[in-house]
């Protein structure tokens, strides 16, 4: 039988956590450590939103660096990972709907997470854009195509954040629905309730709340179509960042 790779979903929050050693990091460390046998890893980053699916082009992405304000030592950060050709056509035959492209790179949802995760940056690396003119339904379905790659050795990471409103942040107001949203997601995970999830951004009303521009959490949803109903679940990092992101994170693991 084939080996099945796990499956991530890493709420990666600020930038700074590029340069931190936080309880955040030290767990994306940790669980770094138990990934063994991987041959690639394909990354959804809510940092590329697009019209439409695309798909990395060239060997060796460029660093994007698509936030202001922080320290020099984020901007002189680099992740010298590749993309290795062969899995960015295993990529583009599950997903016929994408277009190749040499417009982006990896943005800090991806090397934010993989710099600790994956530090040696010794593995590929393939970034796919989040479609922002589909609905959960679709992200969903583009993780089930992805699902084939497991069987392949391949790593698939959706990194966003399941509550990400920037909007909020500094204003002096109590915010229970950050904690609840976040909550009702995990509960909704752990059931394994795929239409309740999907069901959200029309009917939750806190979602628009949750995920004012859904970049950010449409990644969860393709990184859970791409589970399997047997995969083992583990939640970590539930926890609370800037008063309005959440970093709660899953790992999906194959039972068979």
């Amino acid at each position: 039988m084939s080996h099945l790779t796990p499956v991530l979903f890493i709420g990666h929050g600020s930038p700074m956590n590029i340069i931190e050693n936080n309880a955040w990091t030290r767990n994306w460390r940790a669980l770094g450590e138990t990934l063994t046998d991987i041959a690639g890893v394909v990354m959804l980053s809510a940092h590329w939103y697009t019209e439409g699916t695309k798909v990395t082009k060239e060997p060796q992405p460029k660093m994007i660096y698509d936030m202001r304000g922080f320290p020099k030592e984020i901007y002189d950060y680099i992740y010298p990972a590749v993309n290795d050709l062969n899995i960015r056509d295993a990529t583009a035959n599950v997903l016929p709907m994408a277009q190749l492209s040499d417009q982006w790179g990896y943005d800090h949802g991806n090397y934010g997470v993989l710099c600790h995760l994956l530090p040696k940056a010794d593995i590929p690396v393939l970034q796919v854009s989040i479609d922002a003119h589909q609905k959960s339904a679709a992200h969903y379905a583009l993780g089930e195509r992805l699902k084939v790659l497991r069987s392949q050795k391949i790593l698939i990471i959706g990194s966003g954040n399941i509550v990400h409103n920037l909007y909020k942040i500094g204003q002096m107001q109590s915010r229970p629905w950050v904690k609840d949203f976040d909550d009702q997601v995990v509960e909704l995970t752990k059931q394994r309730d795929i239409e309740g999830i999907l069901a959200l951004e029309a009917t939750h009303p806190d979602f628009h709340l949750a995920a004012p521009t859904p970049d950010h959490f449409y990644p969860f949803l393709s990184a859970l179509g791409a589970t399997d109903a047997t995969d083992d679940l583990e939640i970590f990092n539930q926890d609370i960042a800037l008063e309005t992101l959440t970093m709660t994170s899953f790992v999906w693991r194959s039972t068979k």
